[in-house]
């Protein structure tokens, strides 16, 4: 989302009523963010630049019930109440530095059928209808009697809105036993708002699945998660770097300390890291032999890693090289375009001595089968002209730029002819056993420029998840720097985030009723990511 952005000073959010849908007289024609903001998502819609123009984005909100918005800016907001007749606004989670975001929650308070407007500096952001208690559940779901699912299987379910301006989110009960990914919904063909969910089974386990519609929070169904019985666990077919949603922890992992062994060539060690991997001891990790990072930026339309600042900035302080990839959600050119521009955007101000790569997957719940859910079907033609956008785009900013596949990928989802001049990032992973050393001759590319080996490793210095190996004949940091690349030759302007002590993914509120579920309630991890539209 293009944003225009306009030094307006301290930001002020207040809750006002008014009488209709009609912009108040002192409400801006066309919506401008202060310089500190960069998006709002309203409970996991990420408002449009149309939306925000107009002030016109509604949604209902019960009476007594709270839901919540998230404001992303580069240093916290402040943020005033109205006069609290129509709805109570609050902040439910302070500012989130590694995120860029703080979230707040409005309670509708008003009369039934009241329409409370929300105000950044005099600028409409949106709307909020009052609404008395539903007689009956306002959705309908594909899914209702109880589930049961082996560790590490996913399931997808249909959530229905029975009114447009409705909203939704999805919340497991208990979040150690089930992962979840909640994209944006999507208009169907009625001008019904639907949504695809899914789950993931981490652990064996209970939990209940939670859908919150309109501030009030409904039970849908229950999964009950038992033991693999699959104890050979074969080589993964799909590259599987953390997207959304995060994968399930391996059963098997390679301990990070295989030698590659080559007649000609010297191997560097380095591993792909996100938000998934939580906190690391990048100080322990370089120790144990790491000698690049690739760290996911972001993903989809301008969310930033919830660990990447800390992530480069440990890495910049250690003098470990690093470069970056950005996961694709984008459903044409010009929206890879934009992703790029987002990439370009948050790794302006650390040094990046490794590509900048292009992400876009065809595995479960990745950027294929989103697109798909969208309406959208990619073949070679356009998934090409993906990359092409992406990569022309951060090669004309100055970047080295670089495309991510696994062999089915590069062979029926891109055509390589035309991507020919862009260095790849391949995954394959021909291990079922750790072994002492491993072998260049085992990977189809023959010569990977960078090749990621394995997706179920462990490294000193990171203790949340299992981690992906690579390894790369190639020295980029010289290669770059040698031909004048990634802006190495000026430090100005380059900082630390020293002070991010920890980073974590932004989480809900716990807002779970009691119910069948007898598990623990706990808030699950709920992405709301502003995919490409």
């Amino acid at each position: 989302m293009t944003k225009v952005l306009k030094r307006l000073g301290v930001a002020a959010l207040a809750v006002c009523v008014t009488a209709s849908a009609v912009l108040p007289a002192n409400a801006a024609v066309s919506f401008q963010y202060p310089t500190s903001v960069t998006g709002v998502t309203v409970s996991g819609h990420p408002l449009t630049d149309s939306e925000l123009s107009k002030g016109s984005y509604l949604i209902n909100l019960v009476k007594g019930h709270s839901i919540f918005f998230d404001v992303h800016s580069t240093q916290p907001v402040n943020f005033v109440s109205g006069n609290g007749k129509c709805a109570q606004t609050g902040v439910i989670q302070s500012y989130n530095r590694s995120a860029d975001t703080t979230r707040y929650e409005i309670t509708g308070t008003g009369s039934t059928g009241q329409t409370c407007g929300l105000y950044l500096d005099n600028n409409r952001i949106f709307q909020a209808q009052i609404k008395d208690m539903p007689a009956s559940q306002p959705f309908i779901s594909d899914t209702t009697e109880p589930l049961t699912k082996k560790v590490g299987q996913t399931y997808t379910f249909k959530i229905t809105l029975k009114d447009p301006h409705s909203n939704a989110t999805f919340v497991a009960g208990n979040g150690s036993v089930l992962s979840t990914y909640a994209p944006p919904g999507i208009t169907g063909p009625n001008g019904s708002k639907i949504y695809y969910y899914s789950v993931t089974a981490l652990k064996t386990g209970g939990s209940g699945i939670y859908v919150s519609v309109d501030g009030v929070t409904y039970h849908v169904f229950s999964e009950t998660v038992v033991t693999n019985t699959n104890t050979q666990p074969s080589a993964p077919s799909e590259p599987s770097k953390p997207s959304q949603p995060s994968k399930p922890v391996p059963t098997t992992h390679y301990t990070f300390t295989p030698t590659v062994t080559s007649s000609c060539k010297t191997y560097k060690k380095g591993i792909d890291v996100s938000e998934w991997q939580g906190t690391i001891d990048w100080d322990t990790a370089k120790k144990a032999g790491v000698e690049f990072a690739m760290i996911r930026a972001g993903y989809g339309n301008n969310n930033i890693d919830a660990c990447f600042k800390r992530n480069i900035s440990e890495c910049n302080r250690l003098g470990i090289p690093v470069g970056v990839y950005w996961y694709s959600y984008a459903l044409s050119a010009s929206g890879a375009a934009r992703e790029a521009q987002d990439c370009l955007k948050t790794i302006k101000n650390y040094k990046v001595s490794y590509p900048v790569c292009f992400d876009f997957e065809s595995g479960t719940n990745g950027s294929v089968q989103y697109a798909q859910k969208h309406g959208v079907t990619i073949n070679k033609t356009l998934a090409t002209q993906m990359a092409r956008s992406f990569c022309s785009k951060i090669e004309g900013n100055g970047y080295y730029a670089m495309n991510y596949g696994n062999q089915n990928d590069l062979s029926n989802l891109f055509d390589k002819s035309q991507l020919s001049r862009y260095d790849v990032w391949f995954a394959q992973y021909p291990y079922r056993n750790p072994p002492a050393t491993i072998s260049d001759t085992t990977c189809d590319a023959k010569n990977p420029h960078i090749w990621q080996y394995a997706d179920n490793g462990t490294v000193s210095g990171i203790s949340s998840n299992s981690v992906d190996m690579d390894v790369s004949a190639d020295d980029y940091a010289a290669i770059i720097r040698n031909a004048g690349l990634n802006h190495l030759t000026s430090s100005s302007g380059l900082r630390t985030e020293s002070s991010i002590q920890n980073c974590q993914p932004l989480l809900p509120p716990t807002k779970i009723p009691s119910g069948s579920d007898k598990s623990t309630p706990k808030s699950g991890q709920m992405d709301q990511p502003g995919f490409e539209n």
